[in-house]
């Protein structure tokens, strides 16, 4: 993820990048509450947010994780990575 720290008042886009040709990126708080899933399945390996949750709010400055889903050709999900990133405002 870059940039991280992200400064949602100068960065318009945070960048996921590195990522299996099709995977799930769940952003979550870091007691675990979902905030947004992002999907990506043109093959390119990454994809870019808005730093918004689901009901277009922006995110609070703190600590935040993210969770990588490689999706298999069969439908079966695969949990690559579970990490970290910051958000300043």
């Amino acid at each position: 993820v870059y940039p991280n720290p992200v400064n949602l008042s100068r960065d318009y886009e945070i960048y996921f990048a590195g990522l299996p040709p099709k995977a799930e990126v769940r952003i979550m708080t870091i007691q675990g509450r979902t905030l947004r899933v992002l999907e990506e399945f043109d093959g390119n390996g990454g994809v870019e947010w808005d730093g918004r949750d689901r009901d277009g709010n922006t995110l609070e400055s703190g600590i935040y994780l993210f969770e990588v889903k490689e999706i298999r050709d069969d439908g079966s999900e695969i949990v690559s990575s579970l990490k970290k990133f910051a958000v300043q405002r």
